[in-house]
Order: C-alpha cells, then sequence, then structure tokens
C-alpha cells in the first residue's frame, strides 16, 4: 500500500514538474502565465479584487516557480480529480471482471489477483477524495 501511495506522489510531483516545464519552455507563453497570475493573485497568494498591474517577472528560482504553480494547481485540482474517479471506476469495472475459476487451486490466485485490482481502485478513489477535499479547501 505504501508503494502505492509513494508511485501516485511521484506522478502528481512529476505532473506539476511537466506542467512547470511545458509553461517554462516558451518565452510568450511563460509571460502569459506569469500576467495571468500577477492579475489574480497578490505576492502572498490571495485572490486581489482589483487588479494588479503585470510585473513580467519569469519564474526563476524555486520561490517565483511556487508563486506561479499554485494558482496553476487549484484550476487543475477538478480535474485531476474527475481524473481519478475516472482511474478509479475503471479500475473498479476491472476488479469485478476478474474471471473466478472453480478449481479451488486457481480460485486462490483468482481472489489474490481480484484483491490487487481492487486495491489499485480503492487507492486511485482515494486520491480523488483528496483532491476534492483539496479543491474545497481552496475555495
Amino acid at each position: 500500500m505504501m508503494d502505492a501511495l509513494k508511485m501516485v506522489g511521484a506522478l502528481l510531483c512529476g505532473a506539476g514538474l511537466l506542467l512547470l516545464i511545458y509553461i517554462q519552455s516558451d518565452e510568450q507563453r511563460s509571460s502569459d502565465f506569469n500576467d495571468w497570475v500577477d492579475q489574480n493573485y497578490s505576492s502572498d497568494g490571495i485572490i486581489e479584487n482589483s487588479v494588479a498591474q503585470p510585473a513580467n517577472r519569469i519564474c526563476s528560482s524555486v520561490g517565483e516557480g511556487l508563486r506561479c504553480i499554485i494558482p496553476a494547481v487549484k484550476e487543475a485540482l477538478p480535474y485531476l480529480s474527475i481524473l481519478s474517479s475516472l482511474i478509479a471506476a475503471g479500475l473498479g469495472i476491472r476488479a469485478a471482471t476478474c474471471v473466478i475459476r472453480d478449481s479451488l487451486d486457481d480460485f486462490m490466485s483468482d481472489i489474490a489477483r481480484q484483491g490487487r485490482w481492487a486495491s489499485w481502485a480503492a487507492v486511485a478513489a482515494g486520491l480523488s477524495v483528496v483532491l476534492q477535499a483539496l479543491d474545497r479547501l481552496g475555495q
């Protein structure tokens, strides 16, 4: 179970890193994203009522990268939750459709295989719930 959680965490970190790389790979896209961040969020991460003047900063350090990525993650949380719940549903259906054979020797290995699929479905469902909770707390 712990290995599955580590894998999910690594996948989420990798997705965030790929998003940062994608944003920073093009100077115009980076500038547009920084302008969007400056217009919607103040320096402490709280949404401002008035539109801020864009500072045209590029996310160069770790602190600046976090300032730039947090709004994008807040926007992506509902979609990540939906994706995670769809994955959980697919894995649950896969677990439910495992063929269980009549032989006692085969029966135990089939139940173990079904349990592995069901455990992955539970991990994906748990991730979906956590993402929904984070999205709700962020509102």
